[in-house]
């Protein structure tokens, strides 16, 4: 051990309300992403942009993927910069990695998507 392990102080792998709500609303978001994906893989009805039926369940999927998002970025990044502040919380800093990980995802996979059906 050098001298620097003992300079950080001991870590923590607990969450704050933060760093668990930011996770909470990756996992609704999550929920909402992959029923529309369904849903307009499949050419469900309501769940075609280019049609003028939306149905109730498509726009509460949608968003809950579009508000869960938001918020698990916005309670990521305060996941973050508390992380940062605070060195020895290691599971503010872990929160902030899975949503921004599944951003990125969410960005692709969208993108998927529209390229597989380009009607959605």
């Amino acid at each position: 051990m050098t001298s620097t392990d003992f300079e950080m102080g001991p870590t923590s792998t607990s969450r704050s309300a933060v760093a668990t709500t930011a996770l909470a609303a990756v996992a609704l978001s999550a929920i909402g992403l992959v029923s529309t994906s369904i849903g307009v893989l499949m050419n469900a009805h309501g769940f075609q942009s280019k049609s003028d039926v939306q149905t109730p369940l498509s726009d509460t999927l949608f968003l809950m993927f579009v508000l869960g998002g938001l918020l698990a970025a916005i309670a990521g990044a305060a996941a973050f910069l508390r992380g940062r502040r605070q060195p020895q919380s290691a599971g503010d800093r872990h929160a902030a990695v899975v949503v921004a990980g599944y951003l990125v995802l969410a960005v692709l996979s969208v993108l998927l998507i529209n390229l597989v059906n380009p009607n959605a």
